[in-house]
This record gives C-alpha cells, structure tokens and sequence, in this order.
C-alpha cells in the first residue's frame, strides 16, 4: 500500500478517477505532502470522514505519515458518544506544483485505524487494527480469487469506507494492487457503466438490483458481503457476472467466501482457521490486532467446508423462555403479508418492524392496521408461545449504508411517543426521496384532534418531514429555522398522501400531496451531520 509513496515506479498509474477525473499516483503523493503539515497541527486522533473517496484518500495517507490515531465514522450520534479528544477531517489542500520530498518512513504495525461499529446488539463499540492487518486482507483477497490476471480491474463500491468491507474490498485491496479506485459512490443500479470493473457492495443494494432488473453494466464481477445473499438474487447476478459471497465481521475481517449460489456452504481463506464451539467460534486470523477472535455465531464444518447456522447472541429471553429472534422473522418472512421482518426485545417484550408485502399493503388499506395485527399475532401463535406485541410496518426493513439492518434507528422508531404513519412505498434521484404514506385512523395524533373529525396536526407534518429528511440525507436540519409554511389542504384521517423532499445546498424542501390538491409545503434550513460538532 505504501510502495508508491517511496518509489516513481508508480507514478503514471491511474489511482483514483470519477466521470470528471483523474488522479494518479505522482498527483496523489504531491496532495499528501502538502497535507501532512496540516494534519501535524492536528490532535493524535483524527476522525476521516469518506463521504469524498479522493479526499478521503488524501487524509488517510497525510495522517498514516503524521503517526495519527485515524477513526472511521459514517453516523453524528456515534461521533457524539465519543469519550475523547479528536479533530474531524472532511477537507484537503489540492496541490499540483509541490516538490515532493522523502516520505517518512513509517512502520505499518503501528499505524492504527479504529472503526465505530455497531454490533448485533446494536450498542456502538469500536474495533482497532493496524495498517498490517489492512494489506495482510488485501493481498489474500488478491490471491483468493486470482485477481493478479486482472491488472486493469477498476473496483467500484455502493458502500463505505467506514467499514470494514468497503475498507479492505474497495480501499485496502485497489491500494495494495495498484489498481484504479472510482471515486464515485455507486447509488443507482440501473445506472451502472463501468467497464471492467468489481463492484463492492451489500445485499440489500443487490436485492434492489435484482428488482429493478439492472444488469450493472461492464461490472466483471460483484462481491457482497454483509448478510446472506438471497437465492433469487445470486442467481440472477450470476446470469451476467461472476458473484463472490464473503462471510466476516469487522472483528475478524473476511473468513469464508464462495462463488456458486448452487453451493450453500463456503471455503475458509488459506490463511483463516475456525474452532466451533456450542454458542460461539473462535476465529484465528491475521487480519485482527488479536490474533484469535470469538464471534457470536454458531458454524458446522462439513467436509472441510463451513455452514453457517444462526446468531446466538439473538435469543431473546422473554418471560423466562428463550426465543431465537433470527428463527421468528424467518418464519414471518414466510407469512403472505410479509416480505421481510426484524424482532428485538424491547421493554420486556418482543418488538417486531414488518416490511410489508403488496398484499400485505392491500389488506392493511381494506381492513385496517388493527385486523393486520390481529392476522400476524395469530400466524405467530401457530409456532411460539410467546409473540411480538408490538408492531409497526413500513415498505422497507431500514439498513446502514454498509448494508446491515440499522438496529438503532428501527429502536428509536420504536421509542417515539408518534405513531407513524406507514410508508407503503418510496422512490429516490439524486436529490429528490418521494414518500407515499397511508396516515391510518390509528395514529395517536388524532385523539382529541378532533373526535368527531380527525384530522392531521401541521406540527405533526413538520416533525415528520423534519425526521425523514434527515434520514434521507444524513443532514442536521437547524432548530427554528422553517420558512415559507403552507398549509393548503387538510390531511384526513385514513388518507394516503404523498411527501416530498427534495435537498438543495443549505436547505432541504417538503410538499404534502395527495392525486388532487397540494396539502402543505415548507422549507428546512440545514447543515451536514459533521458540522458543528466540538473538535
């Protein structure tokens, strides 16, 4: 990774480009350098922001050669739980006439990368690794999967450096072979066009691949990682490219991988070796700070091969019986209402987030939220003696942008004292998320407002645009500063209405509607999640 650094041998070399242009590897070491008298006015702990791959780029290495302590963090609130003293880089200096002089020489063991994660439980932890670490995955994902024959390889990612997978398969690994990184985050589908490329990136972006019918063109080969591929879906990425599955946490880094959706079970990587245990498995790996690792995963061995069974640390222990979550949602998720699910243990009690099918959506539209409660709590009682009791339904199961289910973000849903309208479909541009939402006559705001003609409170409009729109677009939308309210139209109880948001530089834009009239519209006043933050 830092060969390049101290040789010219690499110079020419494409390192990074998008559609507007090109970086190579003499370019790069000129912004590094300029930078690194930046970063040594900075704390020892820098906190890199990678919303911008080149940038990003240039921090990593001016802060790799100022010995800095780097964390990797995509989300405000774990920025806000930290304990300690850190400077926040997101800028850079762009400098096309520095004269390059010797790069320090650096050991890579001690150069250290903390990744904030959020584990199963969904309470943030930090996970720490060195530079070694980093380029031992890399270099084995090189030579697992004979990438050495595909010199030109351009690697194309959906996810993000400030996790593991988009940091070793889409950072660490284009880096330590010397090959073109696109700088472009990859958020359409149906707007891939990169030739000769792997494409990085998770199931739940892939399902939507599959759904929309994208062939991700000039993509030679797709690597997912994250949670299992479903059936469907590897198979009909496979009718147009090679898929590579990895099986890992950002704990141990990659263990398993295959290539075959025909193939249930996976071949451990030559240099990872795995020891089951009845609840756990220990990992024994180079490419963790300790060498040996415990996972909460249960894993049978079959022909010098792994299977991968459930996760331990999801059984939910409710009223003194034990009820594996993963098991629940499997067999909900088999249910004709139902396209996907996620049960947690919440007050004592089983809480249970549906994605809902399109019969599912029917059914809620003709008999209500309370009849479809009622049909799901049955269904539920056919197997388990105890059940979900709390309910809340929505299009889709929301995820982080590595791909993972957002744990925290489905219990704060769960914790607000608003019931939710239900989100019975979405659409997305670049800068434009349309909602269509069913406000059903359950929702709490209607008690008293007014008993015998509900209707829908403008506050309640506003904290509902104001929520969405910083979901949307990882965006802090300032206290106070609404402007231009309008209310046009009165939203009814039992109404299904359309909100738009749409983000423009400094604000971001809301318009109520349903097939008839405008109902109310306004505009937020906001800043970046980074910004403001004490460093």
């Amino acid at each position: 990774m830092l060969k390049p650094f101290y040789s010219d041998k690499f110079d020419s070399r494409i390192v990074l480009k998008n559609s507007n242009k090109e970086v190579s590897y003499k370019e790069l070491k000129g912004h590094v350098f300029a930078n690194i008298p930046v970063l040594k006015t900075k704390k020892k702990n820098v906190l890199l922001i990678p919303d911008d791959i080149i940038v990003f780029t240039i921090n990593f290495f001016a802060s790799i050669f100022t010995g800095k302590n780097i964390y990797l963090v995509d989300d405000i609130n774990k920025i806000r739980n930290l304990d300690f003293d850190f400077d926040i880089i997101n800028k850079c200096e762009f400098d096309f006439n520095i004269s390059v002089n010797n790069f320090p020489v650096i050991k890579e063991e001690d150069c250290y990368v903390n990744l904030l994660t959020s584990g199963s439980s969904g309470k943030n932890k930090c996970i720490k690794k060195n530079l070694t670490n980093l380029i031992n995955e890399a270099l084995d994902i090189n030579k697992t999967f004979d990438f050495s024959k595909e010199e030109e390889l351009v690697i194309t990612s959906s996810t993000t450096c400030a996790h593991l997978f988009g940091l070793t398969m889409a950072f660490a690994f284009p880096l330590c072979t010397h090959r073109t990184i696109y700088a472009n985050v990859i958020e359409y589908p149906d707007r891939y066009n990169i030739e000769n490329s792997l494409f990085v990136s998770t199931p739940s972006f892939l399902d939507s691949a599959r759904k929309n019918r994208a062939v991700l063109n000039g993509a030679k080969y797709i690597a997912s990682a994250g949670s299992k591929l479903k059936d469907e879906t590897y198979k009909y990425l496979e009718s147009f490219c090679k898929v590579i599955e990895i099986y890992g946490s950002t704990e141990t880094g990659v263990i398993a991988y295959r290539t075959d959706s025909n193939h249930k079970d996976m071949t451990l990587f030559e240099n990872v070796n795995i020891f089951p245990f009845e609840n756990s498995v220990m990992v024994k790996t180079p490419y963790a700070l300790e060498n040996e690792v415990e996972i909460c995963d249960r894993i049978e061995i079959v022909n010098n091969k792994i299977v991968l069974k459930n996760r331990t640390d999801r059984l939910l222990k409710i009223q003194e019986k034990r009820v594996s979550a993963e098991d629940m949602e499997n067999f909900l998720n088999d249910n004709d209402f139902v396209s996907e699910s996620f049960c947690f243990k919440y007050n004592d009690k089983i809480a249970c987030l549906c994605a809902l099918t399109n019969t599912g959506r029917d059914f809620l539209l003709k008999n209500g939220i309370i009849e479809l409660i009622k049909n799901l709590k049955a269904f539920c009682k056919l197997k388990y003696d105890v059940i979900p009791q709390r309910w809340k339904f929505t299009d889709i199961i929301p995820r982080t942008r590595a791909g993972k289910i957002d744990k925290l973000y489905i219990q704060h849903l769960f914790e607000i004292n608003l019931t939710f309208p239900v989100v019975l479909d979405r659409e997305s541009s670049d800068n434009t998320v349309i909602y269509k939402l069913f406000f059903h006559k359950n929702c709490n705001f209607y008690s008293g407002h007014f008993p015998d003609y509900p209707i829908t409170p403008g506050v309640v409009q506003l904290y509902l645009a104001s929520f969405l729109g910083e979901r949307c677009f990882s965006k802090t939308l300032s206290d106070g500063q609404i402007r231009r309210i309008k209310f046009s139209n009165i939203i009814h109880s039992g109404e299904i209405v359309y909100l738009k948001l749409t983000h423009k530089e400094k604000s971001i834009n809301f318009e109520y509607y349903n097939d008839e009239n405008n109902l109310s519209s306004g505009v937020f006043s906001c800043e970046n999640v980074f910004e403001g933050v004490l460093q």
